[in-house]
């Protein structure tokens, strides 16, 4: 605990299925703050395929969460320069909403450039 905040670092292994489907692996901070908020910022590679399209690409986030009912609200992007395969190129952001540990959905506005 650092000045009555809450600091969880944690190890993540995501699933995700629709057009982005395969699997995020990373890393993210959570803070749970001494008045009861939530926040939460982390990184980590996406391995599967998007809209049809496979390979790998970072994928960063942030954003809010409930420490009582465990909702998630978080923004995020694709890491420029990061894809790989037929990722490589790949630009976009979108946002993920959903529960802790229970599951979620994701919308996403995706580009690919050469």
């Amino acid at each position: 605990m650092v000045n009555g905040n809450t600091i969880i670092t944690q190890s993540l292994t995501i699933n995700a299925l629709g057009d982005l489907s395969g699997t995020l692996s990373g890393t993210d901070v959570a803070v749970i703050t001494s008045t009861g908020s939530g926040f939460i910022a982390g990184s980590g590679t996406f391995t599967g395929t998007i809209l049809g399209r496979s390979g790998t690409v970072g994928i960063g986030f942030a954003g809010t969460f409930s420490p009582i009912t465990g909702q998630l609200n978080i923004r995020a992007a694709f890491l420029e320069g990061t894809g790989t395969g037929q990722l490589a190129g790949i630009r976009g952001t979108g946002t993920i909403q959903g529960i802790f540990n229970v599951g979620g959905t994701y919308t996403f506005n995706v580009t690919f450039h050469s």
